[in-house]
């Protein structure tokens, strides 16, 4: 990753404000979003020195081969709840 945008990406997980560029728009203020990445592999820039001090929260899921023949969707505001589960402040 570049060093610049490895420190934006850095700004945007710590939750600073964050100036991004929009397509056929003008630039945009990013305020304080909470980010939650969801990814197959570990990420090399997590291990980076300068993400040292920002909250990472690593989990590791097992595969569920029963959620296969699932015909629902699940309901969104569950979410919530596994937040208020794991003791997460948002």
């Amino acid at each position: 990753m570049e060093p610049d945008a490895l420190n934006d990406f850095k700004k945007l997980c710590e939750g600073c404000a964050l100036n991004v560029r929009v397509k056929h728009c003008a630039d945009k203020v990013v305020f304080k979003t909470p980010t939650l990445i969801l990814t197959n592999d570990p990420l090399e820039i997590c291990s980076d020195p300068a993400f040292k001090n920002i909250r990472v929260k690593h989990m590791r899921y097992k595969r569920a081969p029963f959620l296969k023949e699932v015909v629902k969707k699940p309901y969104p505001m569950a979410f919530f709840d596994i937040l208020d589960y794991y003791d997460i402040k948002f």
